[in-house]
């Protein structure tokens, strides 16, 4: 089943949908992204793009290659979306200072500064802008990336046992 085309394609069609939610989200609804929500952003950017790699090559060793940049890119997504979770479960005490917007940050602040904002977000990255069924755009995305995780693992285990 993991590997049917089918499901490569709804993958795809997945991954492709929460790029363009993600846009739609900045540019129609006016959200502006924190710095852990561009990560998130990134990487399921990446991840669309190799899940269409994967559906267009026919090599089996790209198709093999790519499955791993796919899988890599939920991991990395999936840690993003669950550390942004993890700001927004903190008591109001707890959470980090909020931080200047990130094109200030890459203008004033060193590398550093920045590279630490991106991976470990700051006060911004607890807000809570949006919610539906009552959970936050973080944790969706969290869940998306869990989804995505097992997808492929388990076709790479399918894959081994073939």
């Amino acid at each position: 089943m993991f590997m049917d085309r089918r499901f490569q394609w709804l993958l795809f069609t997945i991954a492709l949908s929460l790029s363009l939610a993600s846009l739609y989200f900045e540019f129609i609804v006016g959200l502006t992204p924190c710095p852990l929500c561009i990560m998130q952003r990134y990487s399921v950017f990446l991840l669309t793009i190799f899940l269409l790699f994967k559906l267009v090559f026919s090599n089996k060793k790209l198709k093999c290659g790519f499955s791993i940049l796919a899988l890599l890119m939920s991991f990395i997504g999936l840690f993003f979306a669950a550390r942004q979770v993890y700001l927004q479960s903190l008591p109001i005490d707890k959470v980090p200072a909020c931080g200047p917007s990130l094109e200030v940050m890459m203008k004033y602040f060193p590398m550093q500064d920045v590279v630490h904002a991106l991976f470990y977000g700051t006060g911004n990255c607890a807000k809570i802008d949006w919610t539906f069924l009552g959970a936050s755009m973080a944790f969706w995305s969290m869940l998306a990336f869990i989804g995505f995780v097992v997808a492929l693992l388990c076709e790479s285990y399918q894959r081994i046992n073939k």
